[in-house]
Order: structure tokens, then sequence, then C-alpha cells
């Protein structure tokens, strides 16, 4: 009878110890210290990219065992919302991937994982979501879920920070088969990657090719607990290549006077132009007179803390003065609305 009953049930097997544990982990790197978004009393030397910093370090290790079943020599590992199948959740793309005895790392992103965005909003949204870690073999899933207070140590989540990316990493796997049911001995890793998430206006709001003005400016504001002050000014690039504009002045005050304070930089408008063009289709600005593009501004805190915002601003190729010449031909007031208006 028992027998029976097991072959219509998935009976999962804790064999050994398992463990699923959420931390932000000490780990080595350039010596430097960063909150990570952790607001508690605690610091974490934080490792780092060229752009990003580790925010966190999802633990899966142990062993389970699913069946009865049919034989399958591999397992999908995956990231999600919740406990629902339907769930949206990181991973389970990798249906063919991690085959017994493999080892390394996976980079998850907007562009590689339909479900990412989705995961990602949960994880900074401010709520205190649950995260699970399954394993899927067979078509089976087991795993554990922790609320993100846990791992965050009474924070709710990642609030004011973007994740650029998820790496699982997978240090040992072995699938094997005993009797009716499949073993998966696993040890992995998930990492998040991100950097803080910088309130930028760019001005002006409409770049004219034609125009000869000086300078973009560009207010940078960072999230509650960071202080613009910490800003290492020289790190600051828009669109990753264009650094300020020395000349010019740097200053700190309130742009949009919400009591936060802004620090407010200079680019060179040629530089900024000339990086724009390179980016976009000539073509298209020829025919369209305008455009609308994105400008993002990266840069770092004097504790090596990585920052990224951006904004949109439109920009235009037509001639001003033939276009004002051409509206008082015609007299058509709508011309010269239009005309203002951009």
């Amino acid at each position: 009878m028992e027998r029976k009953v097991a072959s219509v049930v998935l009976i999962l097997l804790l064999a050994s110890m398992s463990a699923l544990a959420f931390i932000v982990p000490p780990v080595e790197s350039s010596g430097r210290i960063s909150m990570a978004g952790n607001k508690s009393a605690r610091f974490y030397t934080i490792q780092e990219t060229a752009s990003e910093i580790l925010l966190a370090t999802l633990l899966d290790y142990g062993e389970m065992m699913f069946g009865p079943a049919k034989w399958s020599g591999a397992a999908i590992f995956t990231l999600s919302q919740s406990d629902y199948l339907s769930a949206p959740k990181i991973g389970d793309e990798l249906t063919d991937h991690w085959y017994s005895g493999t080892t390394g790392s996976f980079d998850f992103t907007d562009e590689n994982e339909p479900d990412f965005n989705d995961v990602t909003k949960a994880l900074t949204n401010g709520e205190d979501d649950m995260v699970w870690l399954h394993i899927w073999c067979n078509g089976y899933g087991g795993g554990q879920g922790t609320r993100e207070s846990v791992w965050k140590i009474g924070n709710p989540d990642l609030f004011g920070h973007d994740i650029a990316f998820i790496r699982l990493t997978v240090h040992s796997l072995l699938v094997s088969h005993i009797e009716t049911y499949t073993s998966v001995r696993h040890n992995c890793t998930w990492e998040i990657w991100g950097r803080l998430s910088a309130d930028v206006s760019i001005n002006p709001r409409a770049l004219n090719l034609r125009s000869k003005g000086r300078w973009v400016t560009s207010s940078i504001g960072l999230p509650e607990g960071y202080n613009v002050n910490d800003v290492n000014v020289s790190s600051i690039r828009l669109n990753g290549t264009v650094p300020i504009d020395w000349p010019a002045p740097a200053a700190i005050g309130d742009r949009d006077s919400d009591t936060v304070p802004d620090l407010m930089v200079k680019f060179d408008r040629a530089e900024v132009i000339s990086c724009i063009l390179s980016n976009v289709d000539p073509a298209e600005l020829e025919e369209e007179g305008f455009m609308i593009v994105t400008l993002t501004i990266t840069g770092r805190l004097n504790d090596g803390t990585p920052f990224q915002g951006s904004d949109e601003i439109k920009l235009i190729y037509k001639d001003v003065r033939e276009m004002l010449f051409i509206a008082r031909v015609l007299r058509r007031e709508r011309c010269i609305e239009r005309l203002l208006s951009m």
C-alpha cells in the first residue's frame, strides 16, 4: 500500500543536512567598507567589480532526493518570489545546463532572463517579500523560502539600489540514481550585484545641436542614508565616457526643494553632443528633426560604492532661425507654438 502511495506522491527526503541561508557576506576585496544598503549598525566589506558591488549572497547547499521518478542527470536551480509554480523565477531557462559534475557560474540579466525585472523589483520595492530558492529535477521541485528581513538583518530589502545582474555559481553538483529516486547533492550560491540608484536630472531639457551653449548640467541625488558630500567627483561620467568639465563649478544645493541635498556638476557641451551622436542614427535624426535620448550618469562614493541614474532629454537638429522664418512667412501660429514647446 505504501509503495502505491509513493508512486503518485512526490517524496522529498533530506538525506543529509540541507541548509538555505541568506546573508550579506563579509568577503575579501580591496578593503573598502560599504553599508551596501544595509542601514543597521553592522558594516561589511563588499566585493566589487569595475561598476557593481555585491549586495547580498544567498547560500543553498545539501542533498535532496526526488521520486519515485524516471532518472535524470540534470538539475535546475531557481530564485523566485513565491512557492507557486507559475511565479516569476530566475534560472528555469537553463533546462540543459547543470548536469552532474558541472560547475561554474551564469549571470542572469534583463537581456537573457524574461522574469528578471519582476524578480528584482520584489528585491528593491521596500517591502518584506519572500525569496525562494528551489531545485528542480524530473519536473519536481523542492526548496525553502525566507523573508528578506531575515537575510537583510531586519531591513526589508535592497531598497535604493539598482540590481545589475544575479549570478548563480554551482560549486559542486552530484546527481545520482538511488533505486527509484534521484539524489541531488549541491553547493550553490546566488549573488545579487548592483549599485546605488541615483536621482538624476539633466539640463537643458532640449539640447539643440546648433546652439552655442558651454555646458550640460546634471544634478545628482542619492538615496536616504547616503550623502552627496561623499561623492568622488572625479569618478563621475556621462554615458560612461564623458568626464565632468573641471573648469566648471560643482556645487551642492537642493534643486527640487525636497530638503535633500543634490550635487550639481557640468559637462562640456561639445563632448556630450559628440557622445550622443556616436550612438544615434543620423538619418533618423535629420529626418525627424528631434529625438528623445537617455543620458546615464555613473560614479562612485569615496568608499568605492558605485551609483547610477538616468534622465531623458530632447535632442534637436532643426535650425531655429530657419523655422522662425518659415513660421513668419506662412503666418501660422501653431508652428511658433510648436517651436516654443521644444
